[in-house]
C-alpha cells in the first residue's frame, strides 16, 4: 500500500499495490495533477506499454494552488527578463523584493507538486498553473507561458539556435 502526499487541504490518496502497473512515483505525479487513482493507473499502463511516450505530455487536470499563493502570484509585480527576451522569454520575482514567507511557500509548492524535467542538461522541477510554468533557482522564482518551456519547445522542434 502507498499513501500519496497531496496538498494539506485535500484528503490523502491510498493506493494498494495489487496493480501490475503500480509505479508509485508516476502514480503520485498523476494524482497530484488531478487524475483519479483509476485514471492514473490507466495512464501508467499506457506509459509502460509505450502508448504514451512522455509523462509530461499528460495534461494537468488539477490547476491546484492555495488561495494565498494564487493571490500572491496575482498581486506581485513580475519582472520581464530582458536579457532572454528573444530566446527564453520569461518573468521572475526576487525573494528579497517580495513577501519572504509567501515566496518560500511558493517555492516549496513548486518542489512538492511539480514535475521533474530539464533545461538543456540541467534538471529542474516545474509546476504548471494558470497557463504558466513556474520554477525556481535559489532566490528567484521564474515563470513563462507553458508552451515556451524547454521540454515543450524541444518536443515541438522550436529550440532557439
Amino acid at each position: 500500500m502507498a499513501i500519496i502526499k497531496v496538498p494539506k487541504d485535500m484528503p490523502p490518496i491510498i493506493i494498494d499495490d495489487s496493480s501490475p502497473y503500480a509505479d508509485w512515483p508516476k502514480m503520485a505525479y498523476l494524482v497530484k495533477r488531478g487524475h483519479s487513482r483509476e485514471e492514473a493507473e490507466e495512464l501508467v499502463k499506457k506509459l509502460a506499454t509505450g502508448e504514451i511516450k512522455d509523462i509530461t505530455t499528460i495534461p494537468n487536470k488539477n490547476d491546484y494552488m492555495p488561495d494565498r499563493l494564487r493571490q500572491f502570484i496575482e498581486s506581485t509585480p513580475w519582472t520581464f527578463a530582458k536579457t532572454y527576451a528573444k530566446t527564453w522569454p520569461h518573468e521572475y520575482i526576487v525573494r528579497e523584493k517580495v513577501d519572504f514567507s509567501l515566496f518560500t511557500e511558493l517555492a516549496e509548492h513548486i518542489d512538492e507538486f511539480g514535475y521533474l524535467s530539464h533545461f538543456y542538461k540541467n534538471p529542474m522541477t516545474y509546476y504548471d498553473f494558470g497557463g504558466n510554468t513556474y520554477w525556481h533557482m535559489d532566490n528567484i522564482i521564474n515563470r513563462c507561458v507553458e508552451a515556451d518551456t524547454y521540454h515543450r519547445r524541444e518536443k515541438d522542434g522550436r529550440l532557439p539556435k
